[in-house]
């Protein structure tokens, strides 16, 4: 079966940044903190998602969205 596997920030190769990743159940606690989030440990539903990336010191950036993982 062809799937994503892992969820992860793709970051330019000329960008150097530093990330953080959080993720959240719908409950609002948190399940993870890292870099490269694999879903096999967690039941099918929706995630929501936090990334902070700091391209420069000084110049960080967050992003938000959500994740549906489907068994």
């Amino acid at each position: 079966a062809v799937g994503n596997d892992v969820f992860r920030p793709v970051i330019a190769d000329d960008l150097n940044g530093v990330v953080k990743m959080q993720i959240y159940d719908r409950f609002g606690g948190r399940v993870y903190v890292g870099t490269e989030w694999n879903g096999d440990d967690y039941p099918a539903g929706v995630y929501m998602y936090r990334i902070d990336v700091d391209f420069s010191p000084g110049n960080p950036e967050t992003f938000y969205g959500s994740i549906t993982l489907i068994r």
